[in-house]
């Protein structure tokens, strides 16, 4: 034997013993992601700055009680259902640190989906593929929103509970505590309809699932259909926010496009998808070394086909928003439909679980990638919000850009931000991370047309208090001929600029990085 054939016969017994020690002891490996995933979690919750959407979370979860809440969501300030804002109001109860506190709910989730997932695949295959399982999530755009206050993290964390019940449910060798494993799907599936309005689409792939099974067997379950029945009560809750959302946004408004639905899948996988491509070319290696395996020795239970059934359904769940999308005539991101990372991580887990060696690679791989972000995020304190693009930076690192309001020479005097006609995200932000010395100092300008984002913020104002002043540019003028501009980029410059139409003399008092500030006068 040559010697590149005994290292390859070494190396490959090292696998198999790795691989089997790992199999005896899942559970040791599964608590250690958990651990290591709530510690980089937390982190990044108590670091990262909020933007737009999570403070507009905040502000409502704020709110002294249900029947305030109820009313600004009437009002279109926000579009969830009330539970999402008491799981915020909880949290708070429980956690000081408002930003930390209302991440909580999706930090929390975010575990419960990776421990789920494990369960579901491991108990039918091994502990490898359930932890590849566990990991795929991690290298998703759900590594984003299990730090972010909005509902999406949490609804995934309760559909992979509710996929996990479900198959608890029909197992019978788990008869003995089926009652228990019943009323956990009914209530995971009516708390995510009643987190956001989306969440119905939790139904659809265990629905699939159960009709499927029912087919085979030829006899129907009516305890898992009563289940269906009952939790889906809550989706009245969802309707009645389409009649709000109607009301209160154009139909321009996030239209259901086939780009939006390409992108359902490109931006929800994320990095998995190169951890796909990488598991399908070392089974395409397999098949070239060792030969294509036998049908004869490829066995799925019934058991196994229900589960893959399911796991199809979460994997069409961004086809199927699109189609309710449509046919309803509601806005559509990409993040409405985040399900579908249960299917493509369930079916990744089941299909390594064959080949133990293969699997191994990839777990090496997926921790190697979910170290990598973790050392990216420590070294540039950043992250991307996916729907927009913007900047997620640290909490003291965007503080840096107050320095060139302070100490101004008459403190009397407002101060301007532009930056509203070309960013409409950024000024949230801008008003609530103000320093208290000068916060109430700062408005918003707004231009003559005033847009959705500002709309809702002067929303916000009303019913939360919402930090900041808000103003039209001619309002404002009229009413002050003496003032600052703090610009960040050469469009704000422009819009500046314009008021030398109107006789302004405007001088540049200091600049600071990216940022300068002007003091303006009008006649």
């Amino acid at each position: 034997m040559s010697t590149r054939n005994i290292l390859v016969w070494k190396t490959s017994a090292s696998l198999s013993r790795i691989a089997d020690k790992i199999n005896s002891n899942g559970w040791i490996y599964i608590t250690l992601i958990l651990i290591v995933y709530f510690l980089t979690t937390y982190y990044r919750a108590e670091t990262r700055m909020l933007w737009f959407d999570e403070i507009f979370s905040l502000y409502l979860s704020r709110l002294p009680d249900f029947s305030s809440l109820m009313a600004a969501i009437q009002q279109g300030i926000d579009f969830n259902p009330p539970l999402f804002y008491e799981w915020l109001r909880l949290s708070r109860f429980f956690i000081a640190d408002e930003t930390v506190a209302i991440r909580t709910p999706s930090i929390i989730a975010g575990g419960l989906l990776c421990l789920c997932l494990y369960r579901f695949v491991s108990i039918r295959t091994n502990a490898i593929g359930g932890l590849v399982a566990s990991l795929f999530p991690l290298v998703s755009i759900e590594s984003y929103y299990a730090t972010e206050a909005r509902p999406h993290g949490i609804v995934i964390g309760l559909a992979a509970l509710a996929l996990v019940c479900w198959q608890s449910a029909i197992d019978p060798e788990r008869k003995k505590y089926r009652v228990w494993w019943l009323g956990s799907l009914c209530l995971a599936l009516a708390c995510a309809t009643l987190t956001h309005a989306y969440a119905v689409l939790a139904f659809f792939p265990l629905a699939l699932a159960e009709l499927t099974r029912d087919l085979r067997r030829k006899h129907i379950d009516w305890p898992v259909w009563s289940m269906f029945a009952i939790a889906s009560i809550a989706v009245l809750m969802p309707f009645w926010l389409i009649h709000i959302a109607k009301t209160h946004l154009p139909p321009t408004f996030a239209p259901a496009t086939v780009g939006m639905l390409v992108k359902s899948y490109t931006s929800n996988l994320d990095s998995g998808q190169l951890i796909i491509v990488a598991a399908l070319f070392l089974y395409l290696g397999r098949f070239l070394s060792g030969g294509l395996p036998q049908t004869g020795q490829i066995v799925i239970s019934d058991k196994l086909k229900f589960d893959l059934t399911a796991c199809l359904g979460f994997v069409v769940l961004p086809v199927i928003a699109f189609i309710l999308a449509k046919i309803a005539g509601t806005p559509l991101y990409a993040r409405y439909s985040l399900g579908c990372i249960i299917g493509f991580s369930a079916f990744l887990g089941i299909f390594i679980s064959r080949y133990n060696k293969i699997g191994l690679i990839l777990i090496i791989l997926l921790a190697g990638r979910i170290g990598k972000d973790a050392l990216d995020y420590q070294h540039n304190s950043m992250l991307f919000e996916p729907s927009t693009g913007r900047d997620m930076t640290s909490v003291s690192k965007y503080l840096e850009h107050y320095k060139i309001m302070a100490d101004l020479p008459d403190p009397s005097l407002p101060v301007v931000i532009y930056g509203s006609w070309n960013n409409h995200w950024d000024f949230t932000p801008e008003l609530f991370y103000a320093p208290a010395e000068f916060s109430n100092r700062l408005t918003l300008l707004l231009p003559e047309k005033q847009d959705l984002n500002k709309n809702g913020y002067m929303k916000l104002q009303n019913c939360c208090h919402a930090t900041g002043n808000i103003s039209e540019a001619t309002d404002f003028i009229k009413l002050h001929k003496y003032f600052f501009a703090v610009i960040y980029t050469q469009g704000e410059l422009k819009e500046l600029y314009r008021l030398l139409n109107y006789g302004a003399v405007i001088n540049l008092e200091r600049y600071y990085d990216k940022s300068a500030l002007f003091s303006v006068k009008v006649p």
